[in-house]
């Protein structure tokens, strides 16, 4: 679960929980994009 929470992304901390202006709270993934 931890992976599909974004916990487990060291590359920027905090970036897990990131909200874009536009408004759904992206995955991992998309937020390294």
């Amino acid at each position: 679960s931890r992976a599909d929470s974004g916990d487990q992304v060291p590359r920027r901390p905090g970036i897990q929980r990131f909200v874009p202006p536009g408004g759904a709270p992206r995955t991992p993934a998309q937020c390294t994009l």
